[in-house]
Order: C-alpha cells, then structure tokens, then sequence
C-alpha cells in the first residue's frame, strides 16, 4: 500500500458577480462563487464585509443568502448607506491535516446619485416688481 500525505492546498477561487443597476432605489445583487479542489469534503467558510464611502466598517443593510458555495447579498432597493468597498473573504480548514488556506475578492459599489430638478414659479406675472410689493417663489 502507498500512503499519501497532503501538506498543503491550494487557495479556493474566489469570484464576484453582480447584476443591477448601481443607482438608489434599483435593485441590486452582489454574489461571492467560492470553488475549491474537486473531492474536497469541508466546505469553505464564505463571509461579506463593507468598508463605508469614508473608510468606516458598517453593518451590511442586508441578510446575506447561502447556496452551496455561494454567498449572496440581494438588495430589493439600493439605498444611499448601502455604497462602499464589499469583501468576500474564504476560509478552507481541514483540521485532519492541520492546513487553513484563504483567499479573497473585493468589489466597489459607487452610487450614482442623480441630480434632483428644481423649478421655481412665481406668484406674479410681472417682468418688473418693484420695491415693497409682495412676491411669493415657490420651489
């Protein structure tokens, strides 16, 4: 019989996708596919994290969805607070053999916030108004 000894694995392949429109009020999905080596048994440990717009870590607005090896973050709506720098971190450890290897992939969510129209009407139909006469503008 031949004995073999792992001493080492390679780092799971950590990618992201995203689908949606990177707006307020849109719907959005950010999604963390971890693959490891063929017939390995442990399954990876998968986590998001979110560094803010002003380099603060905060709390994810969203509940993240496990399949298989698949984390998910689904925003029915993006709101403001949900843009900043998300990370999908991979942790494989296999005690038997006392390895942990861990990899990781970072994705940028930048809102872009449209630019609000304002109209201004007036109470009046003058050109000219002169000094003491009542003017009301509305916004």
């Amino acid at each position: 019989s031949t004995d073999v000894v792992v001493e080492d694995l390679p780092n799971p392949e950590v990618v992201t996708e995203v689908t949606g429109l990177e707006k307020p009020g849109e719907p959005y999905n950010l999604t963390c596919i971890v693959t490891v080596v063929d017939r390995l048994i442990v399954s990876p440990v998968i986590e998001w994290s979110k560094e803010s717009v002003i380099g603060e870590e905060n709390d994810i607005s969203v509940y993240p969805m496990r399949y298989k090896d698949q984390l998910s973050l689904e925003f029915e709506v993006l709101n403001t607070f949900d843009a900043g720098k998300y990370t999908c971190d991979s942790t494989v450890t296999v005690t038997e053999i006392s390895v942990t290897v861990s990899n990781s992939s970072v994705e940028v969510l930048e809102l872009q916030i449209p630019v609000p129209s304002v109209e201004v009407t007036r109470t009046q139909e003058y050109d000219n108004i002169l000094a003491g006469s009542n003017l009301t503008i509305y916004c």
